[in-house]
């Protein structure tokens, strides 16, 4: 089956003391308790096929590539999962395995976690409980329906919508704390768009705090600029991309 949509790849290392088993029964029941359907699941390494082709298919087989290659792996386990969404479904894969290999980091288990998110790259308003759900699953979500005037932090009014989900989501969620990171694309000096992006950044904030009566001390703005993309800048399809803010959960 294929899927297309924002994928999100994240690769843990695990601290020394833990099983493969220990933390494959641990994603399975944190993917469970998430509403997660699990499609697939074994133990069995021969289930799986060779480390290598695994790899090979998932992230290609360049020398690019073969740097994250694990040579030796163990104990290897794997969960397929779906959690049902109107806006689109959300997938989890997750690959667990023990290595006795590694210069830096030695006979420890590894995570290979990709998630793939059903219909979020399309522009437009993000409602509360999607931007709820993917800060559950990844810590973060992109926004793409926050618009400024042209090389400017002045937020246009076809952003409020946006803006009130947003609130509404901090509503919902009292404990809940974020950074509003701002991006940019990579035209341009890069000092500037580092500056722009955290007054864009600032400006949400703000009109958070002012309009909508969120507490200040609950968001806390950051620019990256351009140093963080989403998709490649050699297209302006890449750049808009590029220029969105998301919000990142802060650890309380």
């Amino acid at each position: 089956m294929a899927l297309e949509g924002e994928v999100t790849k994240l690769t843990y290392i695990v601290p020394q003391g833990r099983s493969a088993l220990e933390v494959y029964r641990s994603y399975k029941q944190a993917l469970h308790e998430a509403g997660f359907e699990v499609l697939f699941s074994t133990t069995d390494a021969g289930e799986i096929g060779p480390y290598e082709a695994w790899h090979a298919a998932h992230y290609g087989d360049g020398p690019e590539h073969r740097g994250h290659l694990l040579r030796s792996p163990q104990d290897d386990y794997y969960i397929a999962a779906r959690l049902a969404h109107p806006e689109g479904d959300v997938y989890a894969a997750i690959y667990i395995l023990f290595s006795d290999e590694g210069r830096d980091y030695p006979y420890n288990v590894r995570v290979q976690a990709d998630i793939i998110e059903e219909g979020t790259m399309e522009e437009g308003l993000v409602r509360a409980d999607t931007m709820e759900q993917r800060l559950d699953i990844h810590g973060s979500v992109a926004i793409h329906g926050i618009h400024f005037d042209f090389d400017s932090a002045e937020l246009l009014p076809e952003s409020d919508e946006t803006l009130a989900e947003i609130a509404g989501l901090l509503a919902d969620n009292d404990e809940l704390e974020l950074y509003v990171v701002g991006h940019t694309d990579d035209v341009g000096d890069t000092a500037y768009n580092l500056e722009l992006s955290e007054r864009r950044a600032e400006a949400v904030v703000e009109a958070l705090v002012e309009d909508y009566g969120v507490a200040s001390h609950r968001l806390t703005p950051f620019g990256v600029g351009p140093t963080a993309p989403a998709a490649s800048n050699e297209t302006e399809e890449g750049r808009a991309q590029n220029r969105r803010v998301e919000l990142v959960q802060r650890a309380q």
